[in-house]
């Protein structure tokens, strides 16, 4: 691999210990020993924090601090900041990430140095469902916005690869937004920075009730919709 693919792989939680380390277990089947793994905690009461520190010692992470959060917005800012590497990659802990893409993801963004972010077709899974994941591709909408056709559009950050030295353009999330991604999407794609579009899937969202969006009422839905309305 070259020296200047590395990636930081960052996880922001709070009292999610089982999900944790089944994450955790799956991240180190996969990080290669150029990358790293950063953690930040928001005052878990789990365990979480001497389960980490523990792993902080034994040099299974590169980073771990805990400490309480205003929102999952300063949470995911804070470890954004701690990373070190080329690329920044979200990983969520109810989530699934599938790395070798994630790497082609990579491979390609080093083709493009003027590629901000990376991007991928949806897959989403409601837990305990019997049915097959929901395809989701945004491709249609990446073309309109490439060709000048609309403005700005929406993706989910849960596909999303990020070039670290684009962090002084696209910025952080903005805590105002309990709908983060969303607004992030739009600010992104509004600055029109390089954006690059893998047509495959990267990860695969599943939706629970432990989700922030599953407790989102409608009304603050609506709000923050309206917020970005042109």
């Amino acid at each position: 691999f070259p020296s200047h693919d590395t990636f930081s792989f960052v996880i922001a939680t709070r009292n999610r210990l089982p999900l944790l380390k089944i994450t955790l277990s799956k991240l180190w089947e996969n990080k290669r020993p150029q990358d790293e793994i950063c953690i930040v905690d928001g005052n878990s009461s789990d365990g979480t924090v001497a389960f980490a520190q523990q792993l902080l010692a034994e040099g299974k992470i590169n980073s771990f601090r805990s400490e309480k959060d205003r929102n999952q917005s300063h949470a995911w800012n804070k470890v954004f900041l701690d990373a070190n590497c080329t690329y920044i990659k979200k990983i969520i802990d109810d989530d699934v990430f599938d790395y070798p893409s994630i790497f082609k993801c990579a491979d390609e963004m080093d083709k493009f140095p003027e590629a901000d972010i990376c991007i991928s077709n949806d897959l989403t899974l409601n837990l305990g469902s019997t049915q097959s994941p929901a395809h989701l591709s945004r491709f249609s909408w990446f073309q309109k916005w490439a060709s000048g056709e609309i403005p700005s559009f929406t993706f989910g950050d849960v596909h999303m690869l990020i070039r670290r030295s684009s962090l002084p353009l696209i910025g952080l999330y903005y805590p105002g937004f309990v709908l983060m991604d969303y607004e992030y999407s739009f600010r992104i794609s509004h600055l029109q920075a390089g954006i690059l579009y893998y047509t495959g899937f990267n990860a695969l969202s599943i939706y629970s009730p432990v989700t922030v969006t599953h407790h989102t009422g409608n009304n603050r839905k609506k709000n923050e919709g309206e917020r970005l309305s042109p």
